[in-house]
């Protein structure tokens, strides 16, 4: 959507990743959040913008990328859960009422925030939409950005 060309570097695990980063070894990165706060409140990385369109409950003072110069920018991540498409329902009725029963407990909650999750605890039906309209999205970023494998 910039026009910014970014060479990925993929690494095994973040600790390396973070590391490269407060050097100066790569110049800019993507994360979730979680265990970058304790480098960002004393100043050693800075955020250049959350890349969800509404801020973030968890850094409420970062602006989104969206809102800072590239209007309908939005990238997102999700943690859910799955079973086999020929699931009876009957089957997956109770578990998502007790996962969706926990999601909702103040001390759940406020754990998953703390790591920069803001939990949902949507339906069956929700959850599907959801990636269905990413889906979609990907494939207009990859037809767009003539994203090829090599």
């Amino acid at each position: 959507m910039g026009g910014i060309n970014i060479v990925n570097v993929p690494y095994k695990d973040a600790a390396q990743w973070l590391s490269d980063l407060m050097s100066g070894e790569v110049h800019i990165g993507f994360d979730g959040g979680s265990t970058r706060q304790a480098h960002i409140d004393p100043g050693r990385l800075r955020c250049l913008g959350i890349t969800r369109s509404k801020p973030s409950p968890v850094f409420p003072e970062i602006s989104t990328i969206a809102s800072t110069g590239l209007p309908g920018y939005e990238w997102t991540s999700q943690l859910a859960m799955f079973a086999r498409s020929k699931t009876p329902p009957a089957n997956i009725g109770k578990p998502h009422q007790e996962i969706v029963r926990a999601l909702g407990q103040p001390d759940v909650k406020g754990k998953l925030l703390n790591v920069g999750i803001e939990q949902v605890g949507s339906s069956p039906e929700q959850l599907a939409a959801l990636v269905k309209s990413a889906q979609a999205r990907l494939e207009t970023l990859i037809k767009d950005a003539r994203i090829r494998v090599d």
